[in-house]
């Protein structure tokens, strides 16, 4: 009974050893993953600060296309809705000023 005891307690003296020897080898794997860690912050950080400015270049150019549509629908509900004679005044107006370019074109 006695050789049993010192067996087991040899056996627990090893295993306190083993077991103590890996909590203290798992600091300098700790110290790894904290820097580790520390550079992936610095890393989010800077990729949050890219998305924010990409998001304000998306919102900037929503801003921009909702001005151009809104121009777009002012110029188109003033074409759709003049009168025929001021199609006809544009257009008159138009060739009279692009006269001699075009006849330009056409006399090679």
């Amino acid at each position: 009974m006695q050789k049993v005891k010192d067996v087991l307690l040899i056996l627990s003296i090893i295993i306190n050893i083993v077991l103590g020897y890996k909590l203290c080898t798992r600091e300098t794997i700790s110290k790894d993953y904290t820097k580790t860690i520390d550079t992936l912050d610095v890393k989010l950080s800077s990729t949050k600060e890219k998305k924010d400015s990409v998001n304000r270049e998306i919102d900037t150019i929503f801003i921009n296309l909702e001005n151009v549509r809104k121009d777009y629908e002012k110029k188109h509900s003033i074409i759709v809705n003049n009168s025929i004679y001021d199609d006809y005044l544009f257009f008159s107006n138009y060739i009279e000023h692009c006269r001699e370019r075009y006849d330009s074109i056409n006399n090679h």
